[in-house]
């Protein structure tokens, strides 16, 4: 049976229409139920990380403690977040940075006024990096003046790149960790043959190359990376240390001597002790000699 009914198609197609209708808004209402759960669910994932929510986490000090300075009353916090502690009453050269009181005191006394090294103006108030001293080779010194009156104070100036270039009044003396390198370095060719290497303990010592890496302008038309370096006398394995070291912080001397193939050194049997050596600096000291107990 055929319908013919005019009236009976066009129903059909109504039909049709608002069933589509119908379909095309459950997938609609499907899909805003799916996106509203994904984003319940996301904000209950971050709901944790609220600061409001979250769970209190043990932190651990990330701050060191620094004793205040005998006999001076117990500064404020914001007083003692200033890099340098003054009171008014204080005199210029009793101001001092709160990292001076990590280094042994027979050190820091003879930190520059009470203050680091610098690079230009740029970098002032550089601490040392340690107070262990190191090698210090000179071919004019009286090896037993030097034992009895120490080394000298001299230069005022504490720029490591002006020491390192040799210009300026230089206030450091260069040392290193080894008497002679492999490459031929070190305080033995310093103080050339016939001169002396004394070997200087718990004195504030920079590492010079360390300090000077990227710091030194190479040109002013350089542009990136090439436009600053390092040190030019990266070979040297310099540690600079203060020009003034009383004769309790040196060791011992020894006179340098040639080898048959050249090389510059100290030999063992050539040491001489120094009597007025503190041994308490031994832990401030490049060499083992005189520390074995202490370990």
């Amino acid at each position: 049976f055929i319908h013919n009914d005019c009236s009976y198609c066009c129903f059909r197609k109504h039909v049709y229409a608002w069933f589509r209708f119908f379909n095309m808004i459950n997938t609609y209402l499907a899909l805003l139920l799916v996106q509203i759960g994904l984003t319940i669910m996301s904000s209950l994932l971050v709901l944790p990380e609220v600061e409001a929510f979250a769970v209190p986490k043990t932190r651990s000090a990330s701050r060191v403690l620094i004793p205040p300075v005998p006999g001076k009353q117990t500064k404020t916090k914001k007083e003692l977040e200033r890099s340098v502690e003054c009171d008014d009453d204080d005199n210029e050269a009793d101001c001092a940075p709160n990292w001076i009181f990590l280094y042994p005191k027979a050190c820091s006394c003879l930190f520059p006024n009470h203050e680091g090294a610098c690079v230009g103006s740029s970098v002032k108030d550089i601490p040392p990096d340690s107070c262990t001293g190191g090698y210090y080779g000179h071919s004019d010194l009286d090896p037993e003046q030097v034992m009895k009156e120490g080394l000298l104070q001299r230069g005022d100036d504490w720029d490591l790149l002006h020491h390192a270039e040799q210009r300026g009044n230089s206030a450091f003396r260069g040392t290193t960790t080894q008497i002679t390198y492999p490459d031929g370095n070190g305080a033995a060719s310093w103080a050339g043959e016939g001169g002396c290497v004394y070997e200087l303990t718990c004195v504030p010592t920079w590492d010079v190359n360390k300090h000077l890496q990227g710091r030194r302008l190479v040109s002013e038309w350089a542009v990136g990376k090439d436009r600053f370096g390092g040190n030019l006398a990266l070979g040297e394995h310099e540690f600079a240390v203060s020009s003034r070291v009383p004769p309790e912080h040196i060791k011992r001397y020894g006179r340098v001597v040639e080898s048959a193939n050249g090389l510059l050194y100290v030999p063992r049997n050539s040491w001489v002790d120094n009597p007025k050596w503190d041994p308490q600096f031994c832990k401030y000291s490049v060499s083992d000699r005189f520390c074995v107990e202490s370990k």
